[in-house]
């Protein structure tokens, strides 16, 4: 098991940050390496929240919501073949929009533990990749 934490600042509000980054099914139009999102449950967002995801070199994700208190914070599980994710997102009020605080907590299994140097530095290459797109996402969605 590793983690990996990441902070960044966006120009939108907490409730925008928040709406767009919560919900798995807004993850393709954002997120390259999603290649299909969709909500499995019958209920509104909140705990108990179940989604699938198809994830470009990790295969199909279940995701759980098990954390959700808009604007400030969301929490998930997340179960595959290669990996379980543990995954919490804090959004903070600033003078210029919003802090998002991530903590990312990865389990990966089977010959995948003996590699976790390498999955680790493969995830933060890759985490830090994702203000920007983040930010595009945002772009996209409430366009200035």
């Amino acid at each position: 098991m590793f983690h990996i934490d990441k902070s960044a600042e966006f120009p939108y509000s907490p409730e925008q940050v928040f709406a767009l980054m919560s919900d798995v099914r807004n993850e393709p139009k954002w997120m390259s390496t999603v290649k299909e999102a969709r909500k499995l449950s019958a209920q509104p967002l909140g705990v108990g929240t179940e989604f699938e995801a198809l994830y470009q070199g990790f295969g199909r994700m279940q995701i759980r919501m098990t954390e959700y208190a808009p604007p400030n914070v969301f929490a998930c599980d997340v179960k595959g073949k290669p990996v379980d994710m543990r995954c919490r997102f804090e959004y903070t009020k600033t003078h210029g929009g919003t802090r998002m605080d991530a903590h990312l907590e990865i389990y990966p299994h089977g010959v995948l533990r003996l590699l976790q140097p390498f999955l680790k530095w493969m995830f933060n290459h890759e985490f830090s990749k994702r203000p920007g797109q983040i930010l595009h996402g945002l772009e996209t969605f409430y366009p200035r």
